[in-house]
């Protein structure tokens, strides 16, 4: 998909809003939301294809997931704090918590709708990190890795839950070792936020050490 009449066509066929964005592309960098056909406009001039899909609307979360002979294991749900109406950002996920604050019928339904998803992609063994948004009408795939999440989410989930996702891919790896039965709740929380000012020039940075030092503080870091 190269043009803006690629983009119309292909909601002329599965309707309006529509998600566009570089096949190849990350950090959210080009991606458009259109409301309307007459909202749509030409693609960034990118060395890239454009790929669109129908836009999903409702809360996003991932689930990381561990999988060992076939058989799923949801460790943990994340919730997403996402900026989808900044004009100059969308859709970029700024803040995650672990849990995600779901009610349990929820949290059942995306657990089995993720296992079934992960059935259907013929994914065996291994960690998963797997997007989502939570529609109307049920969970629908954003997208899914066969790898732990990013923005430090196995951190977040070793310290709410106490699962290392990584040391469970060692432990699978070399000695074929399941995960042990998951907790009935989580043993506890944790989050991490993005700071996003806007475009400016830095006069001054204070107060970093004290925060460091509160209680339940794991990491500050301003590069």
């Amino acid at each position: 998909m190269r043009s803006a009449a690629d983009v119309r066509d292909f909601a002329a066929e599965h309707g309006y809003p529509v998600i566009v964005k570089p096949r190849h592309g990350k950090g959210s960098e080009h991606v458009a939301r259109f409301r309307r056909a007459e909202d749509v406009v030409e693609p960034p001039a990118i060395d890239d294809d454009f790929v669109a899909e129908p836009f999903f609307p409702g809360d996003e979360v991932s689930v990381e997931a561990f999988s060992s002979a076939g058989e799923h294991h949801v460790i943990a749900i994340t919730g997403k704090i996402t900026q989808d109406d900044d004009p100059a950002n969308p859709f970029v996920e700024i803040g995650h918590v672990v849990p995600a604050p779901l009610g349990p019928e929820t949290a059942a339904a995306v657990s089995a709708y993720v296992s079934a998803f992960l059935d259907v992609m013929g994914v065996t063994d291994g960690c998963t990190h797997t997007e989502l948004r939570l529609t109307p009408s049920g969970p629908e795939v954003v997208e899914t890795h066969t790898r732990v999440g990013g923005d430090s989410i196995p951190t977040l989930v070793r310290q709410a839950t106490g699962y290392d996702l990584l040391d469970l891919l060692v432990d699978w790896s070399l000695r074929r070792a399941r995960p042990r039965r998951p907790e009935p709740a989580a043993a506890g929380a944790a989050a991490i936020r993005y700071f996003t000012p806007p475009p400016g020039r830095v006069l001054d940075v204070g107060g970093v050490q004290r925060w460091q030092g509160l209680p339940g503080v794991l990491k500050l870091h301003l590069p």
